[in-house]
């Protein structure tokens, strides 16, 4: 498996490297002042990467940590994100509107997203 995440060069007066990946169709990149610093995020993401897969890492970390927070919430009454969508009656069409930079993820989106 090839590395997703790439350091190269990059000319700025203070920014001296950039690591990029495409994610999701779109060029993500960070910037670093050092080579050391962009080498070690490299590597983290392409760690990521290859232990959770490339979906976990196009899917957001902000709707991950409120999809956790939501279940940790439910759990105590024995209920998922699904009852809970389903109870105040939104369902997949609110999924639609409200996530669709995720919405190709499916079926986990409606187990994770909604809180």
């Amino acid at each position: 498996m090839t590395d997703e995440f790439r350091i190269r060069p990059y000319k700025h007066p203070k920014l001296k490297w950039v690591v990029r990946a495409k994610i999701a169709g779109k060029w993500v990149r960070k910037y670093f002042e050092t080579k050391d610093e962009a080498e070690t995020y490299r590597n983290q993401k392409n760690i990521e990467v290859r232990n959770q897969g490339r979906e976990a890492v196009e899917f957001p970390s902000w709707l991950r940590v409120m999809a956790e927070r939501a279940n940790a919430r439910l759990v105590p009454f024995g209920k998922t994100i699904d009852d809970a969508v389903d109870f105040i009656g939104l369902g997949d069409e609110f999924l639609a509107f409200v996530l669709p930079e995720v919405e190709h993820l499916g079926d986990k989106i409606f187990d994770l997203a909604v809180g």
